[in-house]
């Protein structure tokens, strides 16, 4: 009996041979386990990597936004929940999908796998959130004050919000951020007129709700102004309408005892 791994040397067969049994093992030159057994053949058991390279674009106009991710290897595309498209197969590096067409609406559970052809499959990408708004492409912003105009009885300590039904920018293009909010919206005592409140001011990641919070808390029954101007606009461009509200501050509650009819000062009628 013969064994030899690697190349074969030569050998010869004299004439006083009878009887010669051969048998020949061909094993794959392929990855080898430390001790010259196990798996030969080089079996890939790495999963793709997938990452996010070019979220979609939020507020988005287009029903079919484009999304761009990274691979590791080639591989298909499986989608899950909200979003599909027909392209199935991505590539080793950048991919861009396009989404088939989606409705007005924010969508947060979009995902993506991507198993190579050795059945391995990616991690799962969540795909960032957006919000697609079709109908109200040429809709502009609606504005709403909390506390509503006309209100009364409000509290001291409350804050004030301004929100708007989509999200909004400066009218150049350029995001609104905490630091703008001074020259956009206009806070004082009794009416336009008035003398300003010190308020600290902040808007949602969303760009949809301005929210105004007095340094110190309102007076008693005080008549507060509320302003924004034309100065801002959706991502299709249509400004909002300049707007304002007026509302009045609660009673001290001291003195609700004396004036029993809705906390109204000005109104003796229930006393003699």
């Amino acid at each position: 009996e013969v064994g030899y791994y690697g190349e074969s040397q030569p050998f010869s067969i004299g004439t006083n041979t009878n009887s010669l049994s051969l048998g020949i093992t061909l094993q794959s030159a392929g990855t080898t386990t430390g001790d010259g057994g196990g798996d030969q053949g080089g079996t890939d058991n790495t999963a793709p990597v997938i990452e996010t390279v070019t979220a979609v674009t939020t507020p988005t106009y287009d029903t079919t936004p484009d999304y761009t991710f990274h691979s590791t290897e080639p591989g298909t595309i499986t989608y899950g929940n909200s979003c599909s498209s027909s392209t199935t197969s991505a590539n080793s590096g950048n991919n861009t999908i396009t989404f088939n067409a989606l409705s007005d609406g924010t969508y947060y559970d979009c995902t993506i796998i991507v198993t190579d052809s050795d059945g391995n499959a990616s991690n799962t990408i969540t795909i960032p959130p957006f919000t697609v708004q079709i109908t109200s492409l040429n809709t502009a912003p609606t504005v709403t004050f909390n506390p509503a105009n006309a209100t009364n009885g409000v509290a001291i300590s409350g804050n004030i919000t301004i929100t708007f039904s989509e999200a909004v920018r400066k009218i150049d293009n350029t995001v609104l951020t905490d630091d703008d909010i001074d020259d956009h919206i206009t806070l004082k005592y009794n009416n336009a007129s008035g003398s300003d409140i010190d308020i600290n001011h902040s808007i949602n990641t969303e760009k949809t709700v301005i929210t105004l919070d007095p340094v110190n808390n309102l007076p008693d029954s005080q008549t507060v102004y509320v302003a924004i101007g034309a100065t801002l606009e959706d991502y299709a461009d249509n400004p909002i309408t300049a707007a304002n509200a007026t509302f009045t501050t609660a009673m001290d509650p001291s003195l609700e005892a004396y004036y029993p009819f809705n906390g109204n000062a000005n109104d003796e009628s229930g006393n003699s």
